[in-house]
């Protein structure tokens, strides 16, 4: 029996933190806007009250990660050192969209 649920798979990918650009991605493009802020522009829009942007370290820097919602389409990431200074990290993400009932 097959059931038919839309896909919850918004975007996922891997972001080298120097430069801003994608290792790889599915869903989304990225780019740098400055000292450890990055943006994940989706292909599709995801709304910041039915989808969740999970993100993480990629590497061993110690380093905390902060995600805002900027909009529909745009994801705002903040990579910050332990003492809370924005600093480039290298990190995953992958957004999940909640199905629509």
């Amino acid at each position: 029996m097959s059931l038919n649920y839309p896909s919850i798979f918004g975007a996922a990918g891997a972001v080298t933190g120097a430069t801003g650009v994608a290792i790889w991605a599915a869903g989304a493009a990225t780019a740098r806007t400055g000292a450890g802020v990055y943006t994940l522009t989706l292909d599709e829009p995801a709304d910041a009250a039915a989808c969740a942007v999970i993100v993480t370290v990629r590497g061993a820097l110690l380093a905390t990660l902060e995600v805002a919602q900027t909009s529909d389409t745009v994801k705002t990431v903040t990579a910050r050192d332990v003492a809370g200074v924005a600093q480039d990290t290298d990190f995953d993400f992958l957004v999940i969209r909640a199905p629509l009932s």
